[in-house]
C-alpha cells in the first residue's frame, strides 16, 4: 500500500473513532437518563454485631435533651428500614439513664453501650440545633450540625472514622419558612431530626441519590 493511501486512511479512521465515541455517549446519557445516578456505597458498613444510636449534644446534654431525643429514634427507624443490623432499642437507653441518674453523665460511650447489650455505639454529637425567627418573626430558619462516629463497645476504640478525633461532621439548613399552621418551630425541628436522621443513615448502607443530590 502505498505512502498515500496510508495518509487517506487516516481521517477515515479518526472519523469512524469519533462516530463510536459519540455513540458511546449517546448511550450513556440514554442510560443516566433511565437509571440515574449511581448508587452511593455506604462509608461504613456496620455489619452484624448488635449497635446503639447514641445522640447526644455533649457540652450540655440538657440543653438538646428532645432533639436528641428525637434524632436517635429516627436514626434507629432508618437503620432499621435499611440495614440488617441489630438495632438496640432506643428504650433501653432512657431505662439506663433513668436507673443511674446522675452518674450515667460519668459513663464513657463504650460503657453505656456494653451496659445495653451493644457491641458497637452509632455516637452522634449534636453540636448546633437551631430554630431562628426574624425580627418580626414571620420567617424562620433551621439549623442543625452533628459529628458521627462509630465506637467500638469493648474496646472504646474509633471504628470509623479513623482519620477524624471529633467524628464525621455533617451540617443541613433549611431556607427560610414562613410561619404558619404547618409551619412552627416545633414542626421545623422535628423535620430537621427527621432529615438529619436520613443523611447520618446513608453513611452506613448503599444508597441511589435523586437528581438534585449530592452524597456527604
Amino acid at each position: 500500500m502505498s505512502t498515500r493511501k496510508n495518509n487517506l486512511l487516516v481521517p477515515c479512521c479518526w472519523l469512524t473513532l469519533a462516530a463510536g465515541l459519540a455513540g458511546c455517549q449517546a448511550i450513556g446519557a440514554a442510560a443516566y437518563k433511565f437509571s440515574g445516578p449511581a448508587a452511593v456505597e455506604a462509608k461504613y458498613p456496620l455489619g452484624t454485631q448488635p449497635v446503639l444510636v447514641m445522640v447526644e449534644k455533649f457540652e450540655n446534654p440538657a440543653a438538646a435533651a428532645l432533639d436528641s431525643e428525637q434524632l436517635g429514634h429516627f436514626l434507629q427507624e432508618e437503620l432499621r428500614q435499611h440495614t440488617t443490623t441489630p438495632v438496640v432499642d432506643q428504650s433501653k437507653l432512657t431505662d439506663l439513664k433513668a436507673a443511674k441518674g446522675p452518674a450515667y453523665r460519668e459513663m464513657k460511650v463504650q460503657e453505656v453501650g456494653r451496659a445495653v447489650g451493644a457491641a458497637q455505639v452509632l455516637y452522634v454529637d449534636l453540636v448546633e440545633d437551631s430554630v431562628d425567627a426574624t425580627a418580626g418573626g414571620e420567617l424562620l430558619k433551621g439549623t442543625v450540625a452533628v459529628r458521627v462516629k462509630v465506637v467500638d463497645a469493648t474496646s472504646g476504640a474509633t471504628l470509623w472514622p479513623t482519620d477524624m478525633s471529633n467524628g464525621f461532621p455533617m451540617r443541613m439548613e433549611t431556607p427560610y419558612n414562613r410561619q404558619s399552621r404547618q409551619i412552627t418551630q416545633d414542626s421545623m425541628r422535628r423535620e430537621l431530626m427527621r432529615g438529619m436522621a436520613e443523611r447520618v443513615g446513608r453513611l452506613f448502607y448503599k444508597w441511589k441519590p435523586d437528581e438534585e443530590e449530592k452524597p456527604e
